[in-house]
């Protein structure tokens, strides 16, 4: 929840420093963006999760060796730029599992 809040006020800092005004007049709804990118982020590692369980239940073996809990638990702690480097690498890595379970039902036929 902390991390949250940072990146709150990171996105309220960047608005203030774009369109002027105060960083309070923004914390509002970079409230609403910070907790949605907080929410995009932890579908990703359940739709990740997914996608791996599927795979392993299709191929006998997962395609992804990693602990996605703690991947999830790195970027609770991470903030600013890393914070949304650790976002958009979780949502590329679904894009292309999504891609490469997709092209494995196909070589098995499996619909």
């Amino acid at each position: 929840m902390m991390n949250i809040m940072k990146r709150a006020w990171e996105i309220a800092k960047e608005g203030q420093e774009k369109f002027g005004g105060k960083v309070s007049e923004y914390l509002s709804e970079s409230m609403k963006i910070a907790w949605n990118e907080w929410k995009n982020f932890n579908e990703n590692i359940k739709q990740l999760k997914e996608l791996n369980a599927e795979a392993e239940r299709i191929t006998r073996k997962p395609m992804a060796n990693m602990d996605f809990d703690n991947v999830l638990e790195k970027a609770k702690n991470e903030t600013g730029e890393r914070y949304n480097r650790a976002l958009n690498n979780i949502t590329t890595l679904v894009n292309h599992m999504s891609k490469k379970l997709d092209n494995i039902k196909l070589r098995r036929n499996i619909a």
